[in-house]
């Protein structure tokens, strides 16, 4: 609803991209994270968490200098839970062109406590309410049905075992205070603004060259 809506900007400064200059999916899912808090924040007036983040495809690459449009607003509040839309734009500030990167859905828990709700009032905030009811129902469908995963170390491609070993890659990180909330739980974004760097070190050593490869897509983060 429109008295919930952020709007966040952010430089892409060189340490957020890769060697080419684009920069990290997780740079830009740590930018979604926070302006969706910060949404949820502002209805609830009360500390939550994230809980999950719905699949993220990225339609168009960042750039490094390009301006990172995040614009973040609640589409539904539940007893204890909240779904966050966002929506992912950059923008080139020497020709002033944006162009749409991706969007999001996320959502927030807030325990012990029984969330405000929140009333759509045009067309589209009654549609985004509605739409985010399935989002929800879709949600605990997948989660009460999907088995449990083992990650495998071989996986085949035209019927030929191929081992995936020497693509893992390991990171270690001590949580320091300023990588918690009020309640000391570790921010969602920086789970997700780690995780190019495992990817980009995977994905290099699959390869075999010393060539990066951008992140298209984003499946789910619960």
């Amino acid at each position: 609803m429109e008295p919930t809506r952020v709007t966040m900007t952010k430089l892409i400064k060189p340490f957020q991209t890769d060697t080419r200059g684009i920069a990290f999916g997780g740079e830009i899912m740590a930018f979604i994270d926070i302006a969706a808090s910060s949404a949820a924040r502002r209805h609830c007036g009360v500390q939550s968490v994230t809980a999950s983040v719905d699949a993220v495809h990225f339609v168009a690459p960042v750039k490094l200098g390009d301006l990172v449009v995040v614009k973040a607003m609640v589409n539904r509040v539940w007893k204890s839970s909240i779904e966050i839309g966002c929506k992912v734009e950059s923008e080139n500030m020497l020709t002033g062109e944006r162009k749409y990167c991706c969007h999001a859905y996320l959502t927030f828990v807030a325990k012990g406590t029984t969330l405000p709700q929140a009333i759509p009032k045009t067309q589209q905030e009654i549609r985004r309410f509605n739409e985010a009811d399935e989002r929800r129902k879709n949600r605990i469908a997948k989660k009460s049905t999907e088995p449990d995963k083992i990650l495998s170390l071989e996986y085949k491609e035209d019927g030929l075992p191929h081992t995936c070993a020497n693509t893992f890659s390991q990171m270690v990180e001590i949580v320091f205070p300023e990588h918690c909330n009020s309640q000391q739980i570790t921010f969602g974004c920086i789970f997700l603004q780690q995780w190019p760097y495992h990817e980009m070190d995977g994905s290099m050593c699959d390869c075999g060259s010393k060539q990066t490869l951008p992140i298209v897509s984003f499946d789910s983060f619960h």
